[in-house]
């Protein structure tokens, strides 16, 4: 981790808005591809695919700095179609112990910045800092743009 960010980050008043495919999932679900659509030509077999299920492993760093840090500084948010909110939600608390009521569903990536802001004005009140943890260059750059939040990638976890 960048030095200043490290801080930011291990400080017990920073909290952690995580994304979650991509950041506390590795974004591999297909057999052959990473995007599960691209392996199957019949998109109703895709969609009734759960790519949450046992075989969606945790990432060690993440898990790690998660339990160290404080599930009551952390929460999750990602684009997701309804039919699969369940899985997902399923998949954090197993892997990660992250309860439903700190994660929330948005459509597109567009909407995250406002949820975003929603959740740090309702969860993190009294953080001295918010830091948004996203793979997507994009999203993280609308937040730099658009907010006081801070960003980082998941790489910035790794040594």
């Amino acid at each position: 981790m960048a030095s200043m960010m490290k801080n930011i980050l291990e400080n017990p008043s920073t909290a952690v808005i995580f994304d979650v495919d991509g950041t506390l999932t590795d974004y591999a679900y297909g057999e052959t591809h990473a995007q599960l659509e691209l392996d199957f030509s019949d998109r109703e077999r895709a969609d009734a695919t759960n790519i949450y299920d046992d075989s969606c492993r945790r990432i060690k760093t993440m898990h790690r700095y998660i339990q160290s840090h404080g599930i009551g500084m952390i929460a999750c948010l990602s684009v997701e179609a309804t039919h699969r909110e369940r899985w997902k939600l399923e998949m954090l608390w197993r892997n990660y112990g992250i309860p439903s009521d700190r994660v929330f569903f948005v459509r597109s990536s567009e909407e995250k910045v406002a949820k975003a802001k929603e959740i740090a004005e309702m969860l993190f009140d009294a953080a001295t800092d918010v830091v948004m943890v996203d793979d997507d260059i994009s999203t993280l750059a609308r937040f730099q743009q658009e907010t006081g939040i801070l960003t980082a990638t998941p790489m910035t976890f790794v040594d």
